[in-house]
């Protein structure tokens, strides 16, 4: 008895301390390719969706924004224009510029870019079979309206092989997309 109201002495009076860990959370972020819209809304915009380019994209961030993406796109139909899939993974890194509201962001990844012969509905040049493997660098730059929503636009130079010819390519996409992102996380 003696030994159990010990251990109960020892056990009450001994002070317990813990931390708190702030910050080891993570940031998620889907974004859509505004670039379909915006050709829609405003008259005199010559904004031309990129062919086999990302329209959807989620991004993760840990506490100190390095991160993971993955970005999807696909567009399917029936009327005589090319029909396309495109598929990225990426490590991403962002840092601020300036004000806290002005993002840089970078990262490198690797990607499948599915395109199959018609015609695009801009052009009557046709548009061959591509399907290609590449390894890809992205930047951009980002702006944070609030918490929840911010716009992007980035550039890719991608090198990688098709895998119908097992010819390599160079590709440098200039930072055309605009994408608008909202902050899953808040």
């Amino acid at each position: 008895m003696k030994r159990a109201i010990l251990i109960a002495v020892v056990l009450l009076s001994t002070r317990v301390f813990s931390q708190t860990v702030v910050g080891l959370g993570y940031t998620r972020y889907i974004g859509f390719n505004t670039n379909p819209i915006l050709a829609q809304v405003i008259p005199f915009n010559n904004i031309n969706p990129q062919l086999a380019s990302a329209s959807l994209m989620f991004r993760s961030y840990n506490y100190n924004d390095n991160g993971i993406r993955a970005a999807y796109g696909l567009q399917l139909s029936n009327e005589s224009s090319f029909q396309s899939m495109f598929i990225s993974v990426d490590n991403d890194r962002r840092r601020n510029i300036g004000s806290s509201n002005w993002m840089y962001y970078q990262g490198f990844g690797v990607g499948l870019k599915i395109v199959t012969e018609s015609f695009n509905r801009n052009s009557t040049v046709p548009i061959d079979d591509q399907q290609s493997f590449f390894l890809g660098w992205h930047w951009g730059v980002e702006y944070q309206f609030n918490d929840v929503v911010s716009l992007a636009t980035e550039g890719t130079f991608r090198l990688g092989v098709s895998l119908d010819e097992g010819e390599s390519f160079l590709k440098i996409d200039p930072p055309f997309n605009i994408v608008a992102h909202f902050n899953l996380s808040n």
